[in-house]
């Protein structure tokens, strides 16, 4: 059985894995957090804009 533990220890840090990302390629760790980020603050104004009309 692994444990989380294992799985984390087998992770690099957060600065060396980004360093890497952005160093392979630029594009993806730019664009990909600004997309799910919009789509993510788009949830809440959908939820509350079905919510009105079925109200």
């Amino acid at each position: 059985m692994t444990s989380a533990s294992a799985i984390a220890a087998s992770i690099p840090p957060a600065p060396s894995r980004t360093g890497y990302l952005i160093a392979a390629n630029p594009a993806p760790p730019i664009a990909k957090p600004t997309v799910v980020t919009s789509s993510a603050a788009s949830v809440p104004s959908t939820i509350a804009a079905l919510s009105v009309r079925d109200t």
